[in-house]
């Protein structure tokens, strides 16, 4: 795990730029894994991913530490991961959570971090918040009324599906088409730009047959990985991916999961409230 010391002047940058706006800087690293800047109970800065798959808010083991009085206890979360390994694990209360304008207060977080990130920043804090990441701008911006009905007005809607885990777990869902092959995926940001999972049944559906007795490869991970010609989201067949890696993987909890590739290059907006997102 990096110390937070690291990258501590472009945190700073970061904030200063997002204190009075509803725009925050973006950085998109290397695979598509987007990490933006906020401040943690009023002073701490760090810098989160947006995991819209997370489950809940985390935070970094160190920065529970440094956090003191700021985190009261709130006892026990348990989570599946998608390849249905259940993690639990204590969470607390957090007094607030500044991204950019929008501060909000007694937020649950868990403990934990990716290498290259302070927390996870998921689903749950946009909930309320139609949000839009702006990839040819790097960028995210709180959508505003007006922003939203902009955005609806040049984009293409493509209807998401949420499942609540209680009152702070939320995952979203699309219907993703391979041909006239339909599957419902977890969205998931922090899975990067170029993956797609799906489970090893949609092989026959496929027509993926691979020779028998053949090692799975160099991606013992997946019972057989390949390329498919194109994915599409069904609700709009022009948003979509073309040589698209898949993996396909035993035990894994939902039908697919995959990450934004199709978005690479355009302004995505995820409209939690009206269970949509927009193109464009």
């Amino acid at each position: 795990m990096r110390r937070l010391a690291v990258g501590a002047g472009l945190l700073s940058t970061l904030l200063a730029a997002s204190q009075d706006t509803a725009t925050v800087p973006m950085q998109v690293r290397d695979g598509g894994y987007l990490h933006v800047g906020v401040r943690l109970a009023d002073a701490v800065e760090a810098t989160f991913m947006v995991d819209t798959a997370a489950g809940i808010n985390t935070l970094s083991p160190e920065l529970v530490g440094r956090l003191g009085d700021a985190l009261r206890p709130a006892g026990r979360h348990s989570g599946t991961r998608h390849n249905g390994e259940v993690i639990e694990g204590p969470v607390w209360t957090l007094s607030s959570l500044q991204l950019g304008s929008v501060t909000k207060h007694d937020v649950l977080v868990g403990e934990f971090a990716p290498a290259g990130s302070d927390g996870l920043l998921s689903l749950d804090f946009f909930r309320d918040l139609p949000f839009t990441l702006d990839f040819p701008r790097e960028r995210l911006v709180i959508e505003t009324p007006d922003g939203l009905a902009a955005a609806r007005a040049a984009g293409v809607a493509i209807p998401v599906q949420l499942k609540a885990n209680g009152p702070h777990q939320l995952d979203m869902f699309v219907d993703i088409c391979i041909g006239d092959v339909r599957a419902t995926a977890e969205f998931d940001t922090g899975a990067g730009f170029n993956m797609l999972m799906m489970q090893p049944s949609f092989m026959d559906r496929l027509g993926i047959a691979p020779p028998a007795g053949a090692s799975r490869g160099p991606l013992e991970y997946y019972v057989h990985s390949t390329f498919l010609p194109a994915v599409a989201y069904c609700a709009a067949p022009a948003v979509s991916t073309t040589r698209q890696f898949v993996g396909f993987k035993e035990g894994l909890i939902h039908q697919a999961l995959i990450g934004h590739g199709a978005f690479r290059g355009r302004r995505l907006t995820i409209d939690v409230p009206h269970e949509r997102m927009l193109v464009w």
